[in-house]
């Protein structure tokens, strides 16, 4: 779990006669990674053109499926073969597929304009939805005074007030939905043309009902209901006509893709066939176990080391409870083999960042509370991870005496004024709060970045790179870890005191003396130790100037990574000064407003409502994308490549069903 492993190479050999069976057995256990075999002549060119047309299909049943509105869901339907040749079964999908594609292709023009007219329907009711009830006839003209029915944006309702407030001219609401507002505007017959300009002014367009519909908006509407559930249904038919045989033949489509994928990338001679791939060295023995009760015996099987591969790919396992966060650390990159993956450590670390960025209870149980319905609703892992962020901000908010802001003084009700993580904005003291939170804000730097530094040196010991582990890492292991350990065990004051003391002091303390000591012989060590090695090494051959050059500039950037990686972790103070800062200047305004009266106070609860509102989405978005910028940037870059590739065996998602087994 925290070290990626590397897979090795298999060979297997069997008579051509049991290579049907053994390409399934691997499909379906899900046992290999192919390996493209260099054949001088280019491999089977007919292999290669029924692998490309099997794709092809594969692909035409998924759009096909798209345009008619269905779900290819090959969990509900077995692959069925006539027989274990996979050459055979993948023409005879083919010719499943071309018979069902001359059924449903005609079929396709009809469904979509079914489509299509359902959209134009959906589209006009939504349009008519604000005058659903009025039950008036738009075909009649009275012959004294004029009307005209339109749905009006809320925010240009009030300007058409103001532009037709004539003594003969009414303006009456018929209905609301969402933004949209139906109204009926009556008027004399002389103000028809000024009506006509202010409409066209403000972008105001008069209903207009199609002549196939009643002239009558709330019967209209009704009608159009009528007519989106009668497409729906057709829709529903239509498809449910053409899902078992499309299910049947994408089903098959895809188990023989993948067998004919691995087909290509094997040698296949007149009397054996040879496959090779990557394999998990865990399931080697039992790899070998299934080819020989398949072949009776007559195999061949080696494993051997992936020598001479660009990247090999790495096996990776997880803890469920664990994957939100590891998919946090996949959006960086893959481990390379026998590298440490940070997963463990992010299941730390993450949500203490946020959590240090987003202290408030009550924002961090909504947060919980929405990743609860989006986990059991969609079954994300990103539902988890919110529940994970949630329960650890809510931890800090508790600390911080902070639930939905200060209005509801959860702070004096808990810890009688004194919350251990006191905001600044609020402190009696606002100077020591902020220089406590100053304080944590480094000491959680300091904490990640010297474990950074020494995951990398851990690294290269791992991958027995030993020259790069104490010419290069133990020196900046040094560099970082010396002046940063201060901050772990001392206060912030005497942790900056001994760094000056070090720098422009003197070094007349202890440790400032053991931080200046440590720095010079650190970056001596990153200047000369690997170009004195690489000349000692290969004389001659070794350019020293370029080799001193390039230690200079890794010398130079290491001491910019820490000074600018150090501070940057003051994000975190800067975060959760701003949270403070928005709720306390919403919980002041909404104060203000309780001394109003009635109108006041509603006005205030609204003001407060907003305000924590945006605390949650903006201030948590925020945090979110500081908290993963601190994590790639600051600290994966100490330590971990992310140039790696994950083992993806080949495995089919559906069962095979042969003919004798049904």
């Amino acid at each position: 779990m925290l070290i990626a492993r590397k897979t090795k190479i298999a060979t297997i050999a069997v008579p051509k006669e049991y290579l049907n069976d053994v390409v399934g057995a691997l499909i379906s256990l899900g046992l290999i990674q192919p390996i493209p075999m260099n054949l001088q002549d280019g491999g089977n060119k007919e292999l290669k053109d029924l692998y490309r047309n099997v794709t092809q299909a594969r692909s035409k049943c998924e759009e096909i499926s798209q345009v008619i509105g269905v779900s290819l869901r090959l969990e509900d339907s077995p692959a069925k073969f006539t027989s274990k040749d996979w050459i055979n079964n993948a023409n005879e999908a083919l010719r499943e597929f071309e018979d069902i594609r001359k059924i449903i292709e005609p079929k396709i023009e009809e469904i979509m304009q079914l489509q299509k007219t359902l959209e134009e329907y959906a589209r006009l009711a939504e349009s008519i939805r604000p005058l659903n009830t009025l039950d008036v006839d738009l075909s009649q003209k009275p012959k004294f005074f004029g009307y005209l029915v339109a749905v009006v944006e809320e925010d240009k309702l009030s300007k058409l007030l103001d532009s037709v407030s004539y003594e003969d001219v009414f303006i009456e609401k018929v209905g609301i939905y969402g933004y949209s507002v139906g109204i009926i505007v009556l008027y004399r017959r002389a103000y028809e043309k000024e009506i006509e300009k202010v409409f066209s002014r403000l972008s105001v367009k008069p209903l207009v009902i199609p002549e196939e519909l009643p002239q009558n908006p709330a019967k209209a509407y009704a009608r159009l209901e009528e007519l989106i559930l009668s497409l729906r249904k057709s829709l529903e038919i239509e498809a449910s006509q053409y899902l078992p045989s499309l299910l049947s033949v994408y089903s098959k489509l895809t188990v023989v893709e993948a067998a004919l994928l691995l087909l290509n990338t094997s040698v296949i001679t007149g009397s054996f066939a040879a496959i090779r791939g990557f394999i998990d060295p865990d399931k080697a023995d039992s790899i070998k176990e299934l080819i020989r009760n398949l072949t009776r015996g007559l195999y061949l099987f080696s494993v051997e080391e992936s020598k001479d591969v660009p990247v090999i790919p790495t096996i990776v396992r997880v803890p469920k409870l664990l994957r939100p966060f590891h998919n946090l650390v996949m959006q960086y990159g893959a481990p390379l083999p026998n590298e440490i993956i940070p997963t463990i450590f992010v299941a730390l670390t993450f949500p203490l960042v946020f959590a240090l960025m987003f202290p408030d209870a009550g924002h961090a149980l909504a947060v919980a509370l929405f990743g609860a319905y989006y986990y059991y609703t969609r079954k994300s892992d990103y539902g988890l991870l919110f529940i994970y962020l949630g329960i650890a901000a809510f931890i800090t908010g508790f600390l911080a005496g902070e639930f939905f802001g200060p209005l509801l003084h959860f702070g004096e009700l808990v810890w009688h004024g004194h919350p251990p993580m006191e905001s600044p904005v609020e402190a009696a003291s606002p100077s020591e709060a902020l220089f406590k939170l100053i304080g944590l804000s480094l000491r959680v730097g300091a904490l990640i970045l010297i474990a950074g530094v020494t995951l990398s040196f851990i690294n290269s010991l791992i991958s027995r790179d030993y020259e790069k582990a104490f010419l290069s890492k133990l020196p900046k292991l040094i560099l970082f870890g010396v002046p940063l350990t201060g901050f772990l065990f001392l206060s912030t004051h005497e942790a900056l005191g001994a760094i000056y003391d070090a720098a422009l002091g003197g070094a007349s303390t202890l440790y400032g003396k053991l931080i200046r000591y440590s720095f010079f012989f650190s970056i001596l060590g990153l200047l000369v130790l690997e170009p004195l090695y690489e000349s000692a090494k290969h004389g001659k051959q070794v350019k020293i100037g370029m080799l001193l050059m390039s230690s200079f500039m890794e010398v130079f950037e290491s001491i910019l990574l820490l000074i600018g990686n150090t501070a940057s972790f003051l994000r975190i103070l800067g975060l959760a000064l701003a949270h403070s800062g928005i709720m306390y200047g919403f919980a002041s305004m909404t104060e203000r407003a309780f001394e109003g009266g009635i109108i006041g106070i509603m006005l205030g609860v609204i003001a407060y409502v907003f305000g924590n509102i945006l605390g949650i989405a903006l201030e948590g978005i925020v945090a979110y994308a500081h908290c993963t910028r601190l994590h790639f940037y600051e600290w994966f870059t100490k330590f971990y490549s992310g140039k790696g590739k994950i083992f993806a065996p080949i495995k089919i998602r559906t069962k095979v069903l042969f003919q004798t087994q049904y």
